[in-house]
């Protein structure tokens, strides 16, 4: 099983701007859409994509943390 690694929601340390929380609103929804043979391809069950996708604009992963600006 895949595990999406996310760290925690936005703090002072990390704000968002607008484009970011378009790309990564855009980029879940996308992912929820997508049928079980694209899920099968990049190696997400059904269920992690619906919770990927449900996510709300601030839970950044954490690679979107670890960056500098």
């Amino acid at each position: 099983m895949t595990s999406l690694a996310h760290c925690h929601p936005v703090t002072a340390k990390r704000t968002l701007r607008l484009g970011e929380i378009i790309a990564l609103s855009r980029s879940r929804r996308a992912l929820g859409s997508l049928d079980k043979a694209a899920l099968d391809d990049i190696g997400l069950t059904e269920s992690e994509a619906q919770i990927e996708a449900r996510r709300p604009f601030w839970d950044l992963p954490c690679a979107w943390t670890d960056r500098r600006d």
